[in-house]
Formats: structure tokens, C-alpha cells, sequence
């Protein structure tokens, strides 16, 4: 679903002329990491060009933009194919791999996310000690009572709760 939402998000919002290969060959190499290699591939009775492709269908694409993000991914070396033609009464059927590249730039990728949950993280927790701090200070400045500021302080960390938990499932 998430995947579904980041390309809606690109091809709206970002890059609304763009060619897919621009902009979701992300989505499509870390779908081929995370189920490689039988999942997803092509035989003699759907390709990938083909809109009711299990990939194509995961990742909320048609099969024209699925070949061409196929197709940039071989060119830039991050998967390879993998024909099974060996056998003579064995229809063709096609697998994607990922390459030693490919699989670099995924951990990469992932690297990256971990760090933005981390700094999603950190800017949570400085933002609830700014909070904590302020209101403590406009406390004792007005005489507020200790029931109101306590209150305060748990209608504030449960909306922070709540919503650190939101952010957290979409990294």
C-alpha cells in the first residue's frame, strides 16, 4: 500500500510529465529485492507489459511503465534476467535477479530510510522536551495548578504518542 501512495506522490505531486523510469525504479528494484527471484518474472502467458502482471498490479502500475522500469534497471546493471530455455519441452520463463550493484544499492537505500526514522526520531523527542520545558515555564509564571499542567502534559503526549506512531508505520 505504501508503494502504491509514494508513486500516486510522485507522479501527482513531483514530476507530473516525467517518464516512469525517472522516478520509480526505486519501488520496483526494492519489490524485486524483497521477493526475488521466483516471484516475479515473465512466461508464455503474461509479460511484463502486460497490466495484469503481479508486479505491475503490487505496485499500482501499468505494464508499459513496468517494462520501461524493467528496462532502465537492466541498463544500469542493478538486475539481470534469467531465462530458463535450457530445456527443450520447458515453455520460456524468465526470472529477475538482482545484481551485486543492485543489491549495494538497496542496502543503501535502506541505510537511508533508517537514518530518516532515527532524525524522525530525534526531532520527536527534542520537540517533547521543548514542550515539557515551555509549558513547565508558563506554569510557574501564572500560578497554574499542577492538575492543569499535568493534563496538559498528558493530552500533549498522547497526540505525540498517537502521532509518532503514524509516522512510524509510513517509514
Amino acid at each position: 500500500m505504501f508503494n502504491k501512495a509514494k508513486i500516486w506522490f510522485k507522479r501527482k505531486i513531483l514530476h507530473k510529465k516525467a517518464t516512469p523510469h525517472k522516478l520509480f525504479w526505486d519501488v520496483i528494484l526494492e519489490e524485486i529485492y524483497k521477493n526475488s527471484p521466483h516471484e516475479y518474472g515473465e512466461n508464455v502467458k503474461i509479460t511484463f507489459n502486460d497490466d495484469k502482471h503481479p508486479l505491475a498490479r503490487k505496485v499500482g502500475m501499468t505494464g508499459d511503465e513496468l517494462m520501461l522500469e524493467i528496462e532502465f534497471l537492466e541498463r544500469q546493471g542493478l538486475i539481470k534476467k534469467n531465462v530458463n530455455v535450457d530445456m527443450k519441452n520447458v515453455p520460456y520463463h524468465m526470472t529477475l535477479q538482482l545484481t551485486e550493484k543492485g543489491f549495494d544499492v538497496i542496502f543503501s537505500l535502506e541505510k537511508h530510510r533508517q537514518s530518516g526514522r532515527i532524525q524522525g526520531a530525534i526531532v520527536i523527542f527534542t520537540a517533547m522536551v521543548v514542550f515539557t520545558g515551555a509549558i513547565r515555564y508558563i506554569a510557574e509564571l501564572s500560578n497554574i495548578s499542577p492538575r492543569t499542567v499535568l493534563i496538559i502534559y498528558l493530552v500533549f503526549f498522547m497526540i505525540v504518542g498517537f502521532l509518532g506512531l503514524i509516522l512510524m508505520k509510513k517509514w
